[in-house]
């Protein structure tokens, strides 16, 4: 067993408070097959604020990174608006050594 441990940082860079959003992680394997997602209610924030938001996916047998056979998984973290409309979307692979 795994756990994919995720700290997402979300400023508000606009002029006025934001209304609040979804967090959205979504993890695929090393082939792009979709594994697992998990999600977070973001409050509104104020012009210049920070929030940071925590999630974590468990793996119940994840791919274990080493030299001879290295695995990456993608994380995709979406921020969604109310409407489910994407607001901003990042991708990071993830080494699956950082699967605790």
């Amino acid at each position: 067993m795994g756990t994919l441990k995720i700290k997402a940082f979300i400023k508000n860079s606009g002029t006025s408070k934001s209304a609040a959003n979804i967090l959205l992680a979504s993890l695929y394997d090393a082939d792009g097959k979709f594994l697992m997602k998990s999600s977070a209610q973001v409050t509104g924030l104020f012009h210049d604020r920070e929030s940071t938001i925590e999630l974590s996916m468990q793996l119940e047998k994840p791919n274990k990174w080493t030299d001879e056979t290295p695995y990456l998984y993608t994380l995709i973290l979406e921020l969604r608006n109310t409407k489910n409309e994407p607001v901003e979307i990042t991708e990071a692979r993830q080494v699956s050594e950082n699967l605790k």
